[in-house]
């Protein structure tokens, strides 16, 4: 009797639940809906649990700086050049010729202020023009720019004690073609210094754009080759490179 009041208390006890369960599957429910422990409910009310998406690794990406070498340029330093040699000839003409005033007697002020006036602006192009150049500079530009500039402040100092002078003597006229001499060289030097650095530039440029012109070419050299017997013995052998 005991045993038979335990299978009708658990047979209460199971059969309501699934007697009254709404649906078994999601094919029981109406429209979008699912069922979910007997009953039938909206899919967003769901409490199952769903898996997040993966993530997507996404590499990062590394920018690479490319450092472009610059293009040589020859500037302006060739007219600079001209125009720096030009003046160290009239420079020097308008020294001698304040000189020879100063032999005859003359001041010659006039002719050795004019001679300081075409030296200093001549010398100013020649070296701008010098720097005008990009990208590459000659083996011997720096000698050149140290020389053209000392010599023009050793002119200028010599102008300065030339006109600090009051009396014609012999060696006033001197010192004139002397500051004449170094004005005219300085110049020079500035306008060498141009064309030496325009020069090297265009022959760089000239390597950059011209196309490549290797050709195969044979080398021969020595080598250890084995005999028949598994000796070493030098051997002639010819390299190509391309």
């Amino acid at each position: 009797m005991k045993t038979l009041l335990v299978v009708l208390s658990l047979t209460l006890l199971v059969v309501p639940r699934a007697a009254f369960a709404q649906c078994k599957s999601d094919n029981d429910c109406k429209g979008d809906r699912i069922c979910e422990s007997g009953r039938c409910v909206d899919a967003v009310e769901s409490t199952s649990y769903v898996a997040p998406a993966p993530k997507t690794y996404v590499p990062r990406q590394r920018t690479q700086v490319v450092q472009v070498a610059e293009v040589p340029d020859p500037g302006w330093a060739v007219p600079g050049a001209v125009i720096g040699i030009a003046g160290g000839i009239i420079t020097l003409s308008l020294a001698m010729v304040a000189a020879n005033e100063v032999d005859d007697g003359g001041d010659g002020t006039d002719m050795g202020a004019a001679a300081v006036g075409i030296a200093i602006p001549a010398s100013i192009i020649a070296g701008l023009g010098s720097a005008s150049v990009d990208g590459i500079d000659s083996s011997i530009g720096l000698p050149l720019r140290i020389t053209g500039w000392i010599g023009m402040g050793l002119v200028l100092a010599d102008a300065a004690y030339l006109l600090s002078q009051d009396e014609s003597t012999p060696e006033l006229a001197t010192a004139t073609r002397a500051a004449g001499l170094l004005g005219a060289l300085s110049l020079t030097a500035l306008s060498l210094d141009g064309i030496f650095r325009a020069s090297a530039a265009r022959d760089a440029l000239a390597e950059l754009e011209a196309p490549s012109s290797a050709r195969p070419a044979v080398v021969p050299g020595l080598a250890l080759m084995r005999d028949s017997k598994g000796s070493k013995v030098p051997a002639l052998s010819l390299a190509m490179t391309f």
